[in-house]
């Protein structure tokens, strides 16, 4: 046989453990997850390790606090591995992207999506982009681009919700709308910031932590660098 005859076909399988209630909650005082343990990932690229380097400076300062403030109890160290929106809201994303048992879908419905996708970030330009792309989601951008892909592909929306149904774009929204939230609680973070630091302990570390959360969540902890 000659080898322009041949027909070569490859399949390519892969597993990515990600958690949809993330991060993962411990129920023992003293420990703290990190990495993949703590499920502090977001769904869409990232594993564990590059969600903790992220992380690596909040993290390296909060465990210190914590020894040196005695809040080592199982609700004190949640705090440091809190709640984010952020990374809340991409399960959809993950949802939109892969195709359930038993399901079936138009052979490029999912290649479609990422076109029209990418193409209204690529538009809004770089602070829209950039941040997504390096596992970053905040809410203006993010509102940005749903609105551009509503208005530049409106067909596309009856087939997403077809296929992730009711029930989760319901429970998408309530993290959307928690991402507002943490985004506006960021604009007052630096006054409770210098009050906090006057708290006693252990009370200054679960402000501290607190505050944290609320900027990691609404991802106010990334900054385009030239």
């Amino acid at each position: 046989m000659e080898i322009a005859a041949l027909d070569v076909q490859r399949a390519l399988f892969g597993l990515f453990p990600s958690y949809r209630n993330s991060p993962l909650a411990l129920p023992w005082p003293r420990m703290v997850a990190i990495g993949d343990s703590s499920g502090c990932q977001s769904p869409l690229s990232f594993g564990g390790f590059g969600a903790m380097l992220r992380h690596l400076k909040r993290l390296s300062t909060g465990v210190r606090d914590a020894l040196t403030q005695d809040a080592l109890s199982q609700k004190d160290l949640g705090l440091l591995q809190p709640y984010q929106p952020n990374l809340s809201v991409t399960w959809l994303f993950q949802r939109a992207m892969s195709v359930r048992t038993n399901r079936s879908l138009a052979p490029n419905q999912i290649n479609d999506l990422l076109s029209v996708v990418f193409q209204a970030m690529d538009r809004l330009g770089d602070p829209v982009l950039r941040p997504f792309l390096q596992d970053v989601v905040q809410f203006g951008p993010l509102y940005q681009t749903l609105l551009q892909v509503s208005l530049q592909a409106p067909g596309m929306i009856p087939k997403i919700l077809q296929q992730v149904g009711v029930a989760a774009l319901l429970d998408w929204m309530g993290h959307f709308g928690a991402l507002g939230t943490y985004s506006a609680l960021t604009q007052i973070s630096p006054l409770l910031g210098s009050w906090s630091d006057r708290l006693p302990e252990p009370s200054r570390f679960r402000w501290q932590q607190r505050l944290e959360g609320w900027i990691y969540g609404a991802g106010a902890d990334y900054r385009i660098k030239d």
